[in-house]
């Protein structure tokens, strides 16, 4: 149920899912995310080093950013990512 960060869901350019999370980056380069925390769906850890993200990917439980500057941020279950 994404109703808790609708209102941050606008200009998105890319959609990405774990099993249990969602995961999507807008046009400015921010990333929204929402459902199970344990599957990546909170950026809690992660939101401070998400800064110009070009794209974002999703295996089973986590999420991965690629930042402009070729960096690599992950946020998720350890297990899966």
């Amino acid at each position: 149920d994404s109703s808790s960060v609708q209102h941050q869901l606008y200009d998105v350019q890319q959609i990405v899912g774990s099993a249990a999370a969602f995961a999507a980056l807008r046009g400015d380069g921010a990333v929204v995310a929402w459902g199970d925390v344990t599957l990546g769906g909170t950026l809690a850890e992660a939101e401070e080093n998400l800064q110009g993200v070009q794209q974002i990917a999703a295996s089973a439980g986590a999420f991965a950013a690629m930042l402009s500057n070729g960096d690599l941020v992950c946020w998720g279950s350890p297990e899966w990512g």
